[in-house]
């Protein structure tokens, strides 16, 4: 595994961690209030074991949807409608201009996409770096700090002599017997650690101070062999260790500490109750009273996860007189009411929230976008020789545009027989033999919706400049589309058409001198085959921070140079002449389509009226559009935009049955 691969692996981990924190934070809260509740009702014991939910909880790499999930009180619907308004200028804007759905073909990603990137924050992604290693620093910390402190801790034991005392060793024989824990357990001296201490769960070893062997009786030292047996014999602490572990990777988590406090705590009741019960009922107040004078003397006590102690804090004192006055002996045998609690609470808290949609639960984000264009900067005059791009940066921006499924990373071969697909893919790689040289090896990196009702989109990195977006159809098994995406063009991979449009474009105004090329992206559709035609998207801007540009544009451009997208709203194309809107627009198709310009006619204006309630949020940037029709059947139509200055903004170049749908074409 290289270290981009390392990184990656890191940064999704790093997602999967915020995430089931969030959800365990949820159950915190959920415990708590259902510990209210039932405080009185509810047996020590199941107390106790509720908290066990949480590392569950944590420990959970997927979990099923579930519309009973609790999380369904916490998130939002992700899907948003898009349909033409024919009486409303501001629908069609939105649908052609804003809509992540293509226009050409369905599944085709327009540069709409690129809008939609451009208006994103990206210091969001330098602050999720930041926090990520923010996370990983802590982390590495705390591990150094555990196992510092816990080496520490057994190397101080191991210099300590076993207690030889018969009579006190006979008394720890007769507990464990009585207890049925046929496992052997030292007795040993505990040095500096002053409380009675279970130290290890893999080999454990009871811990007694020399001052506690000369200050407490037989009968109190019966009462602390049983609560410190108690520990050994129901795995507290592999529980504890466990815990602490999963605090280490939540250690920014304020909530799971407190739930971890609390689990301490109630641990130690429930421990007691354990200790009660073969004490006897009749003993119970001679126990309380043993704790009382320990906890008088030990009370700070060194709180390891590797330790199990008898004592704790003062305020839990009240707690556990209260628990051991009314102790009877069913109390910690199995309770109706208890199971009952634990399998409710499992029942909505260890279930994801229930996404809208097909598949929807295969993915931990739902909301991705239609098509991921993963940006890396080029310096547009070299294309090659000034690239401003960071391997590590292009791997964290697919992890914001697409984000792991899983913490397994499949080949499209292997999910698709997970899937029981496989026939679907050999058919479609024997269809079109080229793609399987291209795919294979390519992993899953998100599962999200098609557009249509019964589609199932995979996005698949081959590498950190290739991927490939496969629709399967999941009602026929057949491969409907497969499209490629290859990021970082470089100037000798531009077909010249593309070099000899873009040298249009810069004509255009003398302010593109000045940008640089900041994303370059090529799309094709494998599946045409011999007919497969090329795409090329680019974003030019005079600053690295899109939140910076003052001046910036987008493109597409087919493989043949011819424009499909062109968005200029931040870039006034001062070389564009003419008094009014319509013959600007006139002239600029001639610049960008030449003789083809002639063969187009306007065939209406259109424009946001005042009265529409969207007018003050889109008239600023877009007050309307003009329909530019061609004369010939083969072209498709073209829409020039424009906002309230009479200034260009955007040219899209759309189809007959679009308009026809917004009621732009009879």
């Amino acid at each position: 595994m290289n270290l981009d691969h390392l990184s990656l692996s890191l940064l999704n981990f790093f997602d999967w961690v915020l995430k089931n924190s969030m959800m365990a934070s949820v159950l915190v809260g959920l415990i708590l209030l259902m510990k209210v509740i039932l405080r009185n009702k509810l047996p020590p014991r199941w107390h106790y074991m509720l908290w066990l939910i949480i590392m569950v909880r944590l420990l959970l790499p997927w979990a099923p949807e579930s519309s009973y999930s609790v999380y369904n009180f916490f998130t939002y619907g992700h899907e948003s409608s898009q349909t033409a308004d024919v009486s409303s200028i501001n629908k069609i804007i939105l649908d052609v201009s804003d809509s992540t759905a293509p226009i050409e073909e369905k599944q085709e990603p327009t540069i709409s996409v690129f809008a939609t990137e451009k208006k994103q924050d990206s210091t969001s992604i330098s602050m999720y770096t930041l926090a990520f290693y923010v996370w990983l620093l802590g982390v590495v910390c705390l591990c150094i700090h555990t196992v510092i402190v816990n080496r520490r801790v057994y190397t101080h034991i191991k210099q300590q002599p076993a207690i030889t005392d018969r009579e006190i060793v006979d008394l720890f024989e007769e507990c464990k017997k009585i207890m049925a824990i046929k496992q052997a357990i030292p007795l040993v001296l505990a040095g500096k650690i002053s409380s009675p201490t279970v130290l290890g769960f893999i080999r454990p070893r009871v811990l007694l101070s020399d001052s506690l062997i000369r200050t407490l009786d037989h009968k109190q030292l019966g009462f602390i062999f049983y609560h410190e047996l108690g520990h050994v014999k129901r795995r507290d602490v592999a529980i504890n260790c466990l815990m602490y572990g999963l605090l280490i990777l939540h250690w920014f988590n304020p909530i799971l500490w407190y739930a971890y406090y609390r689990m301490r705590e109630d641990q130690e009741i429930a421990c007691d109750a354990l200790a009660l019960t073969f004490i006897g009922s009749e003993q119970k107040e001679n126990y309380g009273h043993t704790l009382i004078s320990l906890l008088e003397y030990y009370s700070k006590a060194q709180s390891l996860s590797s330790l199990a102690n008898l004592t704790g804090y003062k305020k839990q004192l009240k707690r556990r007189m209260i628990m051991i006055k009314t102790f009877q002996k069913k109390s910690y045998r199995w309770s109706t009411l208890g199971l009952a609690s634990l399998l409710a609470l499992s029942s909505v808290s260890l279930v994801n929230a229930k996404e809208t949609g097909q598949y929807s639960q295969e993915s931990l984000d739902a909301n991705l976008p239609s098509s991921p264009l993963i940006a890396a900067e080029v310096n547009r005059s070299s294309f090659a020789t000034e690239q401003e791009s960071n391997p590590i940066q292009q791997k964290e921006r697919m992890i914001e545009q697409a984000k792991s499924f899983s913490f397994k990373e499949l080949t499209v071969d292997e999910f698709m027989v997970q899937k029981g697909m496989k026939s679907a893919l050999e058919s479609f790689y024997d269809q079109f033999p080229p793609a399987k040289a291209k795919i294979t090896g390519s992993k899953v990196r998100s599962i999200r919706n098609g557009e249509k009702e019964n589609e199932i989109s995979l996005l698949l990195i081959n590498n950190e400049k290739e991927s490939f977006d496969l629709i399967f159809d999941t009602k026929t098994k057949k491969v409907t589309k497969c499209d490629q995406l290859v990021f970082d063009i470089t100037e000798s991979e531009l077909p010249g058409t593309v070099q000899a449009s873009l040298d249009t474009v810069y004509s255009l105004s003398t302010e593109v001198k000045n940008l640089k090329l900041r994303a370059s992206t090529m799309y094709s559709d494998t599946m045409k085959g011999e007919r497969q035609s090329k795409t090329y998207y680019f974003r030019f801007s005079d600053d690295r921070k899109v939140e910076n540009s003052n001046k910036e544009f987008d493109i597409k451009l087919d493989e043949a140079g011819k424009v499909q997208y062109f968005d200029f709203t931040k870039l006034p194309l001062v070389n564009i002449k003419g008094n009014t809107k319509e013959e600007k627009a006139q002239n600029l198709l001639k610049r960008l389509y030449r003789e083809e310009a002639n063969e187009y006619k306007i065939q209406k204006v259109n424009e946001i009226s005042k009265d529409d309630p969207n007018y003050k949020e889109y008239v600023d940037f877009k007050r309307g559009a003009i329909v530019f029709i061609p004369t010939s059947s083969e072209k498709n139509p073209i829409l020039v935009f424009f906002n309230t200055k009479d200034e260009l903004t955007t040219i899209q170049v759309t189809t007959q049955d679009f308009l026809k749908d917004v009621g732009l074409l009879q």
